[in-house]
């Protein structure tokens, strides 16, 4: 039996418009294909898809537990304790760590990064990964960044020694969640947060920073 082949299915070009957009705009045309083909037709949506501003992005409120982590973190920055941003070691949970820790760095917060070993740690927020944080770095609050949605036994380890747990991830919950002081995760309520609902954790790291900036300019920082 032969194995089904895969075609390609490419969208129309519009090659008048793409000119006309083309010259009016001068952008290439291969980059006004990509847009239309997103839907991003018109030279309004086109100049506002590429140069954003924070002010015309949604509220990263909106994302259920952002209020609570922003608040947890505020107070850890207040009370100078000891922070530690948990990623996950692919390139998603490198990237949001990153992000969220230069940010972080760069607001004084008394912070440090873990990443577990890929071959010696295993995924995500595990009871030996975590162990071996604490060893490293003695903290008072954990930011679990591309994991710990489905870590409750960890989360609920981590309670018990009065560390409390701010997750941010994008993976599929199960029908129980963890016991944190905040679960940002489109995925737990996606009718609640359409807007959200594509983004991967690199991107709600994103949220949170913008979240923070908020809240810090309205401290008058």
């Amino acid at each position: 039996m032969k194995p089904e082949q895969s075609s390609w299915i490419i969208p129309p070009v519009e090659g008048q418009l793409l000119q006309d957009l083309s010259i009016a705009l001068g952008l290439p045309e291969l980059l006004l294909q990509c847009l239309q083909n997103r839907g991003i037709k018109d030279p309004h949506s086109i100049t506002e898809f590429l140069n954003p501003r924070l002010k015309s992005l949604l509220d990263p409120f909106l994302l259920p537990g952002m209020q609570q982590g922003v608040d947890r973190l505020i107070r850890a920055r207040t009370a100078n304790e000891r922070l530690v941003v948990f990623g996950d070691y692919d390139a998603d949970g490198i990237t949001a760590a990153a992000i969220i820790s230069q940010f972080l760095c760069d607001f004084s917060w008394k912070s440090s990064v873990y990443l577990p070993h890929r071959m010696e740690k295993g995924y995500g927020l595990t009871g030996e990964a975590v162990d071996h944080c604490l060893e490293l770095h003695a903290p008072h609050l954990i930011l679990a960044v591309d994991c710990g949605t489905t870590s409750i036994e960890v989360v609920d380890h981590l309670q018990q020694k009065n560390i409390d747990v701010i997750i941010l991830d994008h993976h599929q919950p199960e029908s129980e969640l963890p016991r944190s002081c905040a679960l940002i995760n489109p995925q737990v309520t996606p009718s609640e947060c359409p807007g959200f609902i594509h983004l991967c954790s690199a991107g709600l790291a994103f949220k949170l920073v913008h979240a923070l900036l908020i809240n810090l300019r309205k401290m008058g920082e």
